[in-house]
């Protein structure tokens, strides 16, 4: 198992409304629980440029991605977190 930390950009001054700007995907609407509250991201990476224990990930093989994205208002009230997994299978 291994993993990486990414930090992100703070929270938009504004609702976005998913309007998520030039060079973004479409927002796939596969999700029934997904709740509209007027803010969206996307979050992308380079499967080229994922490692597990340091090592490319291997031709052949599938792998379990897991994103977890928190607010980092853990001290307030309402401090939300939001998860989504995904499997990969290298060519």
């Amino acid at each position: 198992m291994s993993g990486t930390t990414l930090t992100t950009d703070g929270d938009p001054p504004a609702k976005n409304g998913w309007n998520l700007g030039p060079g973004s995907d479409t927002r796939s609407g596969g999700c029934s629980s997904l709740q509209q509250l007027g803010y969206g991201t996307e979050f992308r990476w380079n499967v080229n440029s994922l490692t597990v224990n340091g090592q490319p990930l291997q031709s052949g093989h599938m792998y379990r991605v897991r994103v977890i994205v928190h607010d980092g208002d853990q001290n307030k009230v309402g401090g939300d977190v939001g998860q989504a997994c995904a499997l990969v299978q290298i060519q």
